[in-house]
């Protein structure tokens, strides 16, 4: 609300939908995911050689099972499924 206010008094509109106009180019909107242990500042999804951890497979893991209920919260306009 703050920001749309912010915009309409610039004589602007704020929208966070992905993809507010059919023929121009979406927000790209996307999430960059990671887990720093708070102790060591360790990522813990990369190991010691750069591979992937148990952690990481784990976190996706976690993402391949809840997401698809958690998506009508995380995307709630249409416009965010017509690309």
């Amino acid at each position: 609300r703050l920001i749309r206010e912010a915009a309409l008094r610039h004589n602007c509109f704020a929208t966070f939908m992905a993809k507010p106009i059919a023929n121009e180019p979406g927000s790209a909107m996307h999430i960059h995911h990671s887990v720093i242990d708070i102790e060591t500042g360790q990522n813990l999804f990369s190991g010691p050689q750069g591979g992937e951890t148990d952690a990481f497979f784990h976190f996706i893991g976690g993402l391949q099972t809840h997401l698809p209920k958690a998506i009508a919260v995380l995307a709630p306009y249409v416009n965010s499924y017509r690309r």
